[in-house]
C-alpha cells in the first residue's frame, strides 16, 4: 500500500512577513507622496502665526491637496490675500472658510450665526468661540453683518482674537483658495488629520 502524499504546508505569516508587508506598504505611500507633492497636487505648508490654534499652531507642518472640486463651511484652506501692512502686495494664509457665496453673516455672543440661524463649528478643542474685531473693516462690532458675494467665501481664523482674516480684507474670491489642509505634522492633539 503506497502513503498518500503529504498535505501542502501553509505559507509562514509570521512576524517576517508582516513585517515585509508594512515596509512594502510604507515605501509604496512615500512613493506616492513624493510623487504628488513633485507633480503639485500636494504642498507642504507651515504657519507663521497662532491664528488657526488650537489646529494649527506657529511653526507646525502640514500638507494641503489641490485635489479639492468644491469647499465647504468648516473646511481650513490655504489662499492669497492682501498682505498685513502691505496691502499693496498679497501672501498665502491658511484660515477656516465660515461663510459661502450668498450667505448673511454675523456673530453674535461668540457665536457665528448664518442667515439668521446660529451655526456653529467645531474643531478638536470643541466649538469655536468667534468675536469681533474692532480694530477690523467687517464683524466690528455685536450686530454687524456681512453678504458673501457670488463666487467668493468669507474666511476666519479658529483663534479669531488674532487672526488677521476676512473682517480685515473682506471676502475672498474663489480662484484664490487653493487647496484644503487635511494633515499636521505635530504631536497629538494637533497631529494627523485636520477638521
Amino acid at each position: 500500500m503506497k502513503t498518500p502524499p503529504p498535505l501542502p504546508q501553509k505559507k509562514s505569516t509570521g512576524p517576517r512577513t508582516k513585517v515585509k508587508v508594512l515596509v512594502g506598504l510604507l515605501l509604496l505611500v512615500g512613493v506616492a507622496s513624493v510623487l504628488l507633492v513633485a507633480s503639485g497636487g500636494l504642498r507642504l505648508f507651515n504657519t507663521e502665526s497662532d491664528s488657526m490654534a488650537p489646529v494649527l499652531d506657529k511653526g507646525d507642518h502640514f500638507l494641503l491637496t489641490r485635489f479639492v472640486r468644491e469647499y465647504h463651511r468648516g473646511d481650513v484652506v490655504g489662499f492669497s490675500a492682501p498682505r498685513l501692512g502691505d496691502p499693496s502686495t498679497s501672501e498665502q494664509y491658511v484660515k477656516r472658510i465660515v461663510g459661502l457665496p450668498g450667505e448673511t453673516l454675523r456673530i453674535e455672543d461668540g457665536a457665528l450665526v448664518v442667515n439668521g440661524i446660529r451655526t456653529p463649528l467645531r474643531n478638536h478643542a470643541g466649538e469655536i468661540a468667534y468675536l469681533p474685531m474692532f480694530t477690523g473693516n467687517f464683524l466690528t462690532k455685536p450686530g454687524d453683518s456681512v453678504v458673501v458675494p457670488a463666487g467668493c467665501y468669507f474666511l476666519m481664523g479658529d483663534n479669531s482674537a488674532r487672526s488677521y482674516d476676512s473682517r480685515f480684507y473682506g471676502c475672498i474670491s474663489a480662484d484664490k483658495v487653493f487647496g484644503r489642509a487635511f494633515w499636521c505634522f505635530a504631536l497629538p492633539p494637533r497631529g494627523g488629520a485636520i477638521h
